[in-house]
């Protein structure tokens, strides 16, 4: 029987395992309406899946959740204003739900059936939590918070802020401060979320001790620079979290008297420390003994200061001292302390030596100058001159003013004498002497040439003659032979290479022949002429650069080219009797050169012979007064006939032939001279 039975359940099971696997429709289900939560449905074949999802603060169960079959047809459209018409419950099948019941259900209706599916949810239950912490020390780790009343065992937040801000932050707190905290506990199953109350709590500033370091320092050195020592930083912090830095002070000074001082820490502040502070202790003790002495000096009169030095001995010196003297570059000869003192020194246990300078005298030396005269001449007034004076002085300085003398007359012989100083003397002057030279020539003069003479140096002079400063026929000759000045017996002529400058001329004005200065800067010869008219005529050839100059008194020269031998008048109108200078320059010569004899060069100037004539103080010709017959005279002469003479037109040169008239007869003539006399054209002879 019971077999029966069995076999029969089987039949059943299969065949109802067939039916579900019949497909449902959509609108078979029907879900009635609910408060506090929302459901939803899907339908795949014959499973029926619900989505629940409780409103905020409400839960639902399995249990909670009906699923009825109808019957009818299987369709429940007709129900839907009727009421449906229950056939039986189905079992619901949770698939993922959390435990407030969200999630989804499946369950599995058999096709001809329909569903009616209704759902009680229920509000969740409250929590009344509260929070507890115990305050902490900066630093150390932070206390966490306790919680009490948490029935539902949700998740746990808790808040924190600053008395002093308006906002939380579940970021747990650091620095020292005041604080308030609460705790949200999250909803969970079947309970609300809960929050406690604010409760205040406190995290303490952590012990700092700032300890002064002890120093020792000897008396009259700086004062360190005082440091601290600190115990007590939290997590790895250093003074650099210090808001105030400590301020490390004592009483004592550099100068303070050998003892102990307290060194006092003060000011220092933190955010999360609280400071208490330990003095140090300042040990000043005695200074090393030193000693600084001023280095001594010797100088002459007159010199530079050195630089004044000094030495020390014992402790460091710190500093410079000072160092002083009361003589100055004009001081007597004497000695003169050099004064130390303390200056910058910061040594408190020195001695100060002072030094001296002694200034003795300055060398000086006084040196007779040398003179030259001519026998007979009166002595000169010996002067002397100076070497050594210092500061700008002069003779002036001089308590005794020194004797010059000379054993020598006026009268004595030529020669060199002596001239020798003596008997000065000066305070602060070693004073030596050095003799000079008085040479006393012999007296060399010449005579005026008063009468038309001609000279030739064929006739007068000799091949051997020494030509230096020496007078012949009243005519004074210098030649310097070692450059190949004087006579030339193979040209019957004076040759004279070396030549006399401007510079040189303006030397002699004023000077004699045979002075001195004339034998030191002239070459060439010098004849007198009284106060007188007429001319000189000089019979010369130039070479190269050379030119003959001819200069009568102190009047301009006149410039002589001759590139071949001839003679050219130089007139002369002087008030006195003046000197006539025969010299070679080296202005406007020609290129030619004599290559005969060894001592002319190519450069020289070639003197025959010179002529003097009085009377006749013009060149028949010499319209204009240049020396020369040319066509500057023909122009001169035409201007005069036009009437419009220049200032230098001479009347009695340019009436050639004589007739107390000058007209266009007198130009033919000026013309006959130019022609028989080539030598006398414009590019040849100048002035």
């Amino acid at each position: 029987m019971m077999m029966r039975h069995s076999i029969l359940k089987s039949i059943i099971v299969a065949a109802l395992l067939s039916v579900a696997q019949m497909t449902v429709a959509a609108e078979d289900i029907y879900i009635e309406e609910t408060s506090n939560g929302q459901i939803s449905y899907a339908v795949n074949g014959s499973t029926v899946t619900l989505a629940v999802t409780p409103s905020a603060d409400y839960y639902i169960t399995v249990d909670d959740i009906v699923v009825q079959k109808t019957i009818d047809g299987g369709s429940v459209a007709s129900q839907r204003a009727s009421g449906p018409k229950v056939a039986s419950s189905l079992p619901l099948t949770p698939v993922d739900v959390d435990d407030t019941g969200k999630g989804t259900y499946t369950f599995t209706l058999v096709e001809g059936y329909g569903a009616y599916v209704t759902a009680t949810f229920t509000e969740c239950l409250s929590v009344s939590p509260s929070v507890e912490i115990s305050n902490w020390i900066y630093g150390e780790t932070p206390v966490a918070p306790v919680i009490q009343g948490n029935t539902s065992s949700g998740d746990v937040t808790c808040y924190y802020k600053d008395v002093r801000e308006e906002d939380y932050s579940p970021s747990v707190p650091v620095n020292a401060g005041e604080y308030r905290l609460y705790a949200v506990i999250a909803a969970k199953g079947h309970y609300k979320s809960g929050k406690t109350p604010e409760i205040p709590f406190s995290i303490d500033k952590a012990p700092l001790t700032i300890t002064a370091k002890d120093y020792t320092i000897k008396q009259g050195e700086e004062l360190p620079t005082f440091e601290v020592e600190y115990e007590g930083f939290k997590n790895g912090e250093t003074s650099e979290v210090l808001t105030q830095q400590p301020t490390v002070s004592t009483n004592a000074t550099s100068s303070s008297t050998p003892g102990e001082y307290e060194i006092t820490v003060s000011g220092a502040d933190a955010q999360n420390y609280e400071i208490t502070y330990v003095a140090g202790k300042l040990t000043i003790v005695d200074a090393d003994a030193l000693i600084v002495k001023a280095n001594s000096y010797t100088i002459e009169y007159g010199d530079d200061f050195p630089k004044f030095e000094f030495t020390s001995e014992g402790a460091t010196l710190e500093g410079t001292p000072t160092i002083t003297c009361e003589a100055t570059k004009t001081s007597p000869i004497g000695t003169y302390p050099i004064v130390i003192a303390k200056g910058s020194v910061t040594n408190y246990n020195a001695t100060y030596v002072n030094g001296t300078l002694t200034i003795t005298k300055a060398p000086l030396t006084i040196t007779a100058k040398d003179y030259t005269i001519k026998q007979g001449e009166e002595l000169p007034t010996f002067e002397v001159e100076y070497e050594g004076f210092k500061n700008g002085e002069t003779s002036e300085v001089l308590t005794q003013q020194p004797t010059v003398s000379t054993n020598a007359t006026s009268s004595s012989a030529p020669g060199e004498y002596e001239i020798t100083v003596s008997g000065a003397d000066a305070q602060n002057y070693e004073i030596t002497y050095v003799v000079g030279k008085l040479t006393i020539e012999e007296k060399v003069e010449i005579m005026p040439i008063t009468e038309t003479e001609e000279t030739s140096f064929k006739e007068i002079i000799a091949g051997e003659m020494n030509l230096e400063n020496t007078v012949i026929d009243n005519t004074y000759y210098n030649m310097d032979a070692t450059n190949g000045d004087g006579y030339d017996t193979t040209e019957e002529a004076l040759v004279l290479n070396s030549t006399t400058t401007d510079e040189q001329m303006n030397a002699i004005q004023d000077a004699e022949v045979g002075d001195a200065v004339v034998h030191e800067n002239y070459t060439g010869i010098i004849f007198e002429i009284p106060e007188s008219k007429g001319s000189v005529t000089v019979d010369v050839q130039t070479i190269g650069t050379h030119v003959l100059m001819v200069q009568i008194g102190n009047s301009v020269p006149t410039k002589i080219t001759k590139m071949e031998r001839g003679t050219v008048d130089v007139p002369f109108d002087v008030k006195e009797p003046s000197y006539v200078y025969l010299y070679a320059s080296t202005e406007n010569g020609s290129a030619a050169r004599l290559d005969r004899a060894p001592v002319v060069g190519e450069n020289s100037v070639l003197l025959y012979g010179y002529k003097v004539t009085f009377g006749a103080s013009y060149i028949p010709g010499d319209a204009n007064g240049d020396g020369n017959v040319n066509v500057t005279d023909i122009v001169a002469t035409v201007n005069f006939i036009m009437e419009n003479p220049t200032s230098t037109f001479d009347f009695e040169a340019a009436d050639v032939n004589e007739d107390g008239a000058v007209n266009v007869t007198d130009i033919v003539g000026m013309v006959n001279i130019i022609m028989s006399n080539p030598s006398r054209e414009i590019d040849e002879i100048s002035l």
